[in-house]
């Protein structure tokens, strides 16, 4: 019995921390969310003053083009910060359940004792160890892969990724066209993909062409090969899927077939989004 009330004192002390700390967490996201708000607006107008010079050709479509992505950044690290901010919510709520739980599960280990209740306190204590389990197992929203495994067990999470997983039942190839070169090409066009894993090419057919140019990512190992080459992402749904499941990331020469065959000499490869 003396036990028993240990834990009742010890819960207590749990809930009364959670109502003192939670709070004060979730006070200093409201705060970094509205610093984060403040900064796009600010970035917002910045872009819409870009976008006149730009009509008036007053800028460089570069530096629109870093504004707008800063937007673009800024707008997914608020939505990621408001997503840390429920889960702070919700984690807030679902620690004083717990420690208001375990406080009554002390209790009725208490009566328990007093009153020799052993069956009808045992479920109980079962009942909350399926609730904790449920609360602690990770379940996954799609079928897939694991592709990268980022948090361990008994590791702190907070608003980044555990894991990084993805369908490989249908791969993309994502080819780097020269500007000069994409004219030439169209939606459904086949393309022949080679890679130093595959044993033999792999076909696939063209299904998204970019609207934006870049530098290229990755150089290539030629010497005599362009290496600030302005470029346009062309995308490639490839076939074989038994062979191409394993090709996350690769790197891989792309042909796409029109009159003249144009090269992507650099590639990658990802599951489908």
């Amino acid at each position: 019995m003396e036990l028993d009330g240990i834990k009742i004192e010890s819960a207590d002390i749990k809930l009364k921390t959670i109502n003192q700390v939670s709070p004060l967490k979730i006070a200093a996201q409201v705060a970094t969310i509205k610093g984060m708000e403040v900064m796009l607006k600010n970035n917002r107008t910045i872009l819409e003053t870009q976008t006149d010079l730009l009509a008036k050709n007053a800028t460089t479509r570069r530096i629109y083009n870093d504004q707008q992505a800063l937007v673009l950044q800024g707008e997914a690290n608020l939505a990621s910060a408001k997503a840390h901010l429920a889960e702070l919510e919700h984690q807030f709520e679902a620690d004083v359940a717990d420690a208001e739980a375990q406080t009554r599960l002390a209790k009725a280990s208490l009566e328990r004792a007093k009153a020799d209740l052993a069956i009808e306190s045992l479920a109980k204590q079962v009942a909350l160890a399926d609730v904790r389990a449920n609360r602690a197992t990770v379940y996954a929203p799609i079928d897939g892969r694991i592709l990268n495994i980022m948090a361990h067990a008994g590791e702190l999470v907070g608003p980044s990724p555990i894991l990084t997983m993805g369908n490989t039942e249908k791969m993309r190839a994502v080819a780097e066209v020269y500007e000069t070169d994409t004219g030439r090409i169209e939606i459904g066009q086949t393309a022949q993909v080679t890679s130093r894993t595959l044993t033999t090419p792999v076909t696939g057919h063209v299904v998204e062409i970019g609207q934006m140019i870049f530098k290229n990512d990755v150089l290539n190992v030629d010497p005599a090969a362009k290496s600030d080459a302005r470029v346009v992402e062309v995308r490639i749904e490839l076939d074989d899927a038994e062979r191409t499941q394993y090709l996350t990331n690769h790197t891989v020469d792309v042909i796409i077939h029109v009159d003249e065959a144009v090269g992507a000499k650099v590639s990658r490869v990802s599951t489908m989004r």
